[in-house]
């Protein structure tokens, strides 16, 4: 997993400078961008000498950064060696398909417009489960309740909280990727990696159920197979 990603290393060896200023420009950006919100007042607001207001000085700032990025991401293009840096889309197929060497890998994409559970096999093609309407908005919810009760991990509160955000995980994600894993003929105690992105990177994707409410005691997901999560997400 960690050779899908181009480390800021490898680029560091051959242009220490050039790579601690693509370095510091994406962060800025990635600060800038976050700062930039939905809910940011796109009119009004207190103007300044210039007559601008503050989102609009973000937005010049945001495209002050993105044309400093540019202008970084052809310089290492110049570097020999690093002529398609950024060029391709990302890996290939064959790169991906060799993170599920030791076992399938389950990616879940958490988007407004479309949310989608992959599992991507070594052996085989990957394997598609299509979401409910409602996925999008069930997830922001069980990561919100998570993250109230989480002030006081003593509280009944929050043991009332976890289980019913593991129950509901369960529903969401853990019965549909364990009924296609069952599908697939993978065996139970396999280890499954599971690379989550938005809101289920905080959620306890390991711990899904019970898979069986009426079992003594009950089972979870990590009952049936050796969870782990991939330590970086895929480009």
């Amino acid at each position: 997993m960690r050779g899908l990603r181009i480390s800021m290393d490898q680029i560091r060896l051959a242009d220490p400078h050039l790579a601690d200023k693509f370095t510091t420009v994406s962060r800025d950006l990635e600060a800038l961008t976050l700062a930039i919100s939905p809910n940011s007042s796109r009119h009004g607001g207190d103007k300044d000498l210039e007559g601008m207001d503050p989102f609009g000085h973000l937005v010049v700032q945001q495209q002050r950064l993105l044309d400093d990025r540019e202008k970084l991401i052809l310089q290492i293009q110049a570097l020999p060696g690093w002529d398609t840096f950024l060029k391709h889309p990302g890996p290939s197929f064959d790169a991906l398909r060799s993170a599920a060497s030791h076992g399938p890998v389950i990616i879940i994409s958490h988007c407004r417009w479309r949310s989608d559970i992959l599992i991507l096999l070594y052996d085989s093609p990957p394997s598609l489960l299509p979401t409910s309407d409602d996925f999008y908005a069930r997830a922001n919810k069980l990561q919100g309740r998570l993250l109230r009760e989480r002030k006081d991990l003593e509280s009944d509160r929050y043991e009332d909280a976890l289980r019913s955000v593991l129950k509901e995980l369960y529903d969401l994600v853990g019965r549909p990727v364990i009924q296609r894993l069952n599908e697939l003929n993978v065996p139970q105690r396999s280890r499954v990696w599971s690379c989550p992105t938005s809101v289920f990177c905080s959620l306890p994707l390991h711990a899904m159920g019970p898979v069986q409410s009426d079992a003594d005691p009950p089972r979870y997901f990590l009952n049936l197979y050796i969870p782990s999560y991939t330590p970086y997400r895929f480009p």
